[in-house]
């Protein structure tokens, strides 16, 4: 299962980092063969929350919300939400198959590359590379020296 710990408005220890990942093991030994579990810290306006989404099989999503004083508080009670989570809708498109073929940074260049205006700037190294995260990132914030938080698995625009 691929775990990602995230932190918005925040900075969050590594021990409370290693404790939501401690937590989401718990949870995917009695979840349905989750396959992505991710765990938000928020803390705005001096609220402390926490969002925990697992990704089951067949799109299914189960995700639980928590607010407390501290961080610590917010992730037990999370995790310990009674009942069974509703579930929201699929973030797979209908009719779309579990092993279908990823998308690259080849097939992304060819598609959406002059609408998006994106330059190649390295020649064919690395345009097979699957695009395995709907997700994009600015570099702001990694350029400026704040690498804690900085993932390997997004695509930096």
């Amino acid at each position: 299962m691929r775990t990602i710990v995230t932190a918005r408005h925040c900075e969050i220890p590594d021990e409370l980092r290693h404790r939501a990942e401690a937590q989401l093991g718990k949870l995917a030994k009695i979840a349905n063969r989750p396959h992505r579990a991710e765990v938000v810290f928020d803390a705005d306006h001096g609220r402390k929350v926490v969002e925990l989404l697992l990704s089951l099989p067949r799109g299914q999503v189960k995700l639980a919300t928590a607010e407390a004083d501290d961080f610590h508080s917010a992730l037990d009670a999370a995790v310990g939400t009674p009942g069974p989570l509703p579930p929201t809708k699929p973030r797979r498109p209908p009719g779309d198959a579990v092993g279908a073929p990823q998308l690259t940074v080849r097939d992304l260049i060819h598609r959406k590359g002059q609408s998006l205006q994106l330059e190649l700037l390295t020649g064919d190294m690395g345009l097979d590379r699957p695009i395995t995260v709907p997700e994009v990132a600015s570099p702001g914030l990694v350029l400026a020296g704040f690498t804690a938080r900085f993932t390997t698995r997004r695509i930096y625009a």
